[in-house]
């Protein structure tokens, strides 16, 4: 049973490991040709900014003048309010150039792609959607033709539709619409905002698209200063880009499986040589009688063949049921990636190394036995037999020490790092709070007065709904990984260059957003409901832009405005930090405005925030409602509560710290068996030896002491190899996990405590169990 549970738990670890590191590192994408796709993008060599977004005038440029791509395309995900059905809806859709869908290489289904031209105004309102929206809205199998939708209020030709396995930018896109620019738009080369992807002409590497791409951005620098000084053009291949970030991790689980299933297999053959080699008086008069080789060596095979069914069935099971728990985990943190899958390569690579070791163990007491003379056998069998597998058997046990070490003191600090970052404090209270996000039609709403009226409406109606205790609304909700950032100007200011200025997180909120946040007020006060429009206006800083704009005095009465912006706005409080981007970031410096004084039409958008005095998913059907009584045809974007988004935040290190505590308790597990295995076979080989030792005057104490040394000797060996592993893989994770402390002694020494007392423990079994036998009987055993 031992066997078979050693066995199925190497063969599932593996399956599953290797199931997860094919899925995001070696599985092709689904495009044809997806090796010459790569992801472009700009990057800011003084800044030291990484690999990001790309401004429209420098996309149009490179896509105009490069010589390595066959084809360029630029997109961006944009909301869209999907209207004139029985409910209005919030779809996640694309914008994109013409040539998306042929750079990619995949064609609607039905009907057609976008023409070259459709990214002209008077031609842009076409739009292909997804094979699931397709039929959510018109139904299986239904016509394409004279097919429309109304998009942001404005009537959409559906001119395709999509195959359902295709998803990009991810799964949450569900229509496809020109990215339709006029010419002023087509020239900015500030706003950063696109994402761009290429497909290189066949025989051109990554290096010489760079270089080419490079070149074109140099010359761009030299005509466009003000914008471009200091930014060149980057690429990276498209399946990098999507899973780069996994790369270390995936390589470390499958080292970490596939060392459990190479030692879960040395386990398993040491107990069968184990049992093979104790009958070895049997083999040997066998062949005396006339066996030959072949039959004792199919006989053990079949005897032992057992074992590998059941530890392969087993682990098969336990390995499609790993690989479905944890694929459906990952593909929740990445979108783009399909639910992961059991491989069945991975069962058949695993399945075959467990077959090989058994049929070798199975196999190497029959071939031993042809070295040596039966007689021989028949004389000394179950007296000589140990010591050819002796060495090996305690390297796997030393080995398996180790490696226990090494993944426990690494998943302890994994979960400390989780803990930790639970813990960090968002600067807002997350409980009881329900987020909606509201985008009004510009077609219906195109005035800051109109927008502005509408979002107070809403506000006040869902104040008077039962159980709700306050209700704001904001441009940007924390941790969402979004703050829009502007360029602020201060009294004396007005004589810096244009890239001289300070940039700050620009959030307009309505009166109670911060009370509803429960975001502490420094100095000051909070926006009220008299500060409108025409009134004097008035903005609200947080902690880190008064340090970093106001180093030696204070923020309060200070005259700041947008670049973009001729109006001054006096800041009248101070507020604390929030954690906006997310956990792990540091807040950035960031002004909040009033709704009701915005002058920007575009900002035609909000997140509301609704603090309720119970369990907030209680409300939700109330505040639809709410909105719905005022416009029937304004659709609601993302439902959520602020507790998801925190909880999102620490997804990533709960799921990593539960799959390596999980390989790490298989892991010692394995250790234990192996350790208590070999002890307990090399006491009773020294069964005989010990009778007489204790013939001779030896008490139980001696002989415990004299085995539980054997064993503390393999375990120390152990111990001190997994130390040093752990110091050298803790450096590692440290590079590539926030938070991660490459150094924790408290941790390291609680760990090497634990593994040692258990380990012993393991120990100290066999050896009392051997120190209760009778001497005559230890003396009789051979």
């Amino acid at each position: 049973m031992i066997s078979v549970l050693t066995l199925a738990l190497g063969i599932a670890t593996n399956m599953a490991g290797f199931s997860i590191v094919y899925a995001t590192l070696w599985r092709p994408l689904p495009y044809p040709d997806s090796s010459d796709l790569a992801a472009i993008g700009e990057r800011n060599l003084q800044a030291g900014d990484t690999f990001g977004a790309v401004a429209p005038g420098n996309f149009y440029d490179w896509r105009a003048q490069n010589r390595v791509f066959s084809g360029m395309t630029a997109f961006a995900k944009w909301p869209f309010n999907l209207t004139g059905t029985a409910e209005p809806q919030r779809i996640t859709g694309a914008m994109v150039t013409p040539e998306f869908f042929s750079v990619l290489k995949v064609q609607p289904n039905v009907g057609r792609g976008f023409l070259s031209d459709e990214d002209e105004r008077n031609k842009s309102n076409v739009t292909v959607v997804s094979e699931r929206l397709w039929e959510r809205l018109f139904g299986p199998g239904a016509s394409l033709h004279g097919q429309a939708i109304t998009l942001n209020g404005t009537a959409m030709a559906v001119v395709g539709v999509m195959p359902a396995s295709f998803a990009y930018p991810d799964k949450e896109v569900e229509l496809w619409v020109p990215l339709s620019l006029d010419a002023r738009n087509r020239q900015d080369r500030e706003g950063k905002w696109l994402s761009v992807l290429g497909r290189m002409r066949p025989g051109i590497r990554l290096q010489e698209g760079r270089k080419d791409l490079q070149a074109i951005a140099q010359r761009l620098e030299g005509g466009y200063p003000s914008t471009n000084s200091g930014w060149t053009a980057d690429l990276r291949p498209l399946h990098e880009a999507i899973f780069g970030k996994l790369q270390t991790g995936s390589f470390l689980l499958l080292s970490a499986v596939g060392l459990i299933l190479l030692v879960a297999c040395f386990n398993v053959a040491g107990l069968i040589l184990a049992r093979s080699l104790q009958r070895q008086g049997e083999l040997a008069t066998r062949m005396a009688l006339g066996a030959t080789q072949v039959r004792i060596i199919r006989g053990l095979l079949a005897e032992n063949g057992l074992i590998g069914v059941l530890g392969v069935i087993a682990g098969m099971i336990l390995g499609v049921w790993m690989t479905k728990t944890i694929g459906l985990v990952i593909s929740r943190m990445i979108p783009a990636l399909d639910q992961i899958h059991a491989n069945p390569a991975a069962l058949v690579v695993a399945a075959t190394v467990a077959v090989l070791t058994l049929a070798a163990a199975s196999a190497l007491p029959g071939l031993q036995l042809t070295r040596t003379d039966p007689q021989h056998g028949l004389r000394f069998a179950g007296r000589r037999h140990a010591g050819a597998t002796t060495p090996l058997r305690k390297f796997v046990v030393v080995s398996q020490v180790a490696f226990a070490v090494i993944l426990i003191t690494d998943t302890t600090l994994l979960v400390k790092t989780f803990l930790k970052l639970r813990a960090v404090d968002p600067g807002f209270d997350p409980r009881n709070t329900i987020t909606l996000e509201l985008t009004l039609p510009r077609s219906k709403y195109p005035t800051n007065p109109q927008q502005i009226a509408f979002l107070q409406r809403v506000l006040d109606d869902i104040r008077a709904t039962p159980g709700v205790e306050h209700a704001a609304a904001i441009s940007d909700l924390p941790l969402r990984n979004n703050s829009m950032t502007f360029k602020i100007m201060r009294e004396g200011d007005e004589q810096l260059p244009h890239d001289k200025l300070p940039q700050a997180g620009v959030r307009w909120v309505t009166p109670d957003y911060f009370d509803t946040m429960r975001i502490p007020l420094l100095r000051g006060r909070f926006p009220d409901t008299q500060d409108v429009a025409g009134g004097p206006l008035i903005a609200v800083v947080n902690r880190s832009m008064e340090r970093r704009f106001w180093p030696t005095g204070n923020a309060l009465g200070a005259n700041i405005r947008l670049e973009e912006d001729p109006r001054w706005f006096r800041v009248v409080g101070i507020v604390d930090d929030v954690k906006q981007l997310s956990l792990a970031a540091d807040e950035v410096p960031a002004v909040y405005l009033p709704h009701a004084q915005k002058a920007q039409t575009w900002m035609n958008w909000m997140s509301l925030v609704v603090r309720t005095s119970s369990s907030a998913g209680t409300s939700v059907a109330d505040i639809r409602k709410t909105i719905y009584l005022l416009d029937k045809d304004q659709p609601i974007g993302t439902v959520a509560t602020l507790q998801d988004y925190f909880d999102a935040e620490v997804m990533l290190p709960r799921f990593s710290s539960a799959v390596f505590g999980g390989f790490s308790t298989i892991a010692l597990m394995v250790a234990l068996v192996g350790l208590y295995g070999v002890l307990a076979y090399s006491i009773r080989q020294r069964t005989h030896e010990i009778g007489i030792r204790m013939a001779l005057g030896a008490g139980a104490r001696d002989v415990v002491q004299l085995v539980f040394k054997e064993g503390a000797k393999l375990v120390a060996l152990g111990l001190f190899i997994g130390l040093l592993g752990t110091l050298w893989l803790t450096r590692l994770m440290a590079k590539i996990v926030y938070g991660f402390r490459a150094t924790d002694p408290s941790i390291l020494v609680e760990v090497l405590v634990a593994i040692a007392a258990l380990t012993l423990v393991a120990c100290y079994i066999p050896a009392l169990r051997v120190a209760r036998i009778d001497p005559m009987d230890a003396l009789r055993y051979e």
